[in-house]
């Protein structure tokens, strides 16, 4: 199982900057899950599938700049194809999740 790390360094947060910041790195976890189960519905590891089918709903879904929405995708698209890829010689196909991780 392949786990994404995002680590964010605060430089003396004000008082709503680091409950901003834990909106959005939830957010985009939640976009990211979102996006992985598009592509399996979908069956397709397609960049250009998944953008064309999902990228407006995804958009009012999440409140995520645009940039952020695409990595999103494009994370969830990365891991997905290296999941399929380790899982191709092995006796069973890799489980893929993406989970919040805090210290």
């Amino acid at each position: 199982m392949q786990t994404v790390t995002l680590r964010v360094k605060l430089l003396k947060p004000n008082k709503g900057k680091l409950e901003k910041m834990s909106r959005m790195l939830e957010s985009y976890r939640q976009a990211c899950a979102w996006f992985l189960e598009q592509a399996e519905i979908l069956n397709t590891t397609s960049r250009t599938r998944l953008n064309r089918e999902t990228y407006q709903r995804a958009r009012d879904l999440f409140d995520l700049n645009r940039g952020t929405l695409q990595c999103a995708m494009l994370k969830v698209l990365s891991a997905k194809r290296s999941s399929l890829s380790q899982s191709a010689g092995a006796k069973r196909p890799a489980h893929l999740s993406l989970r919040k991780q805090f210290r």
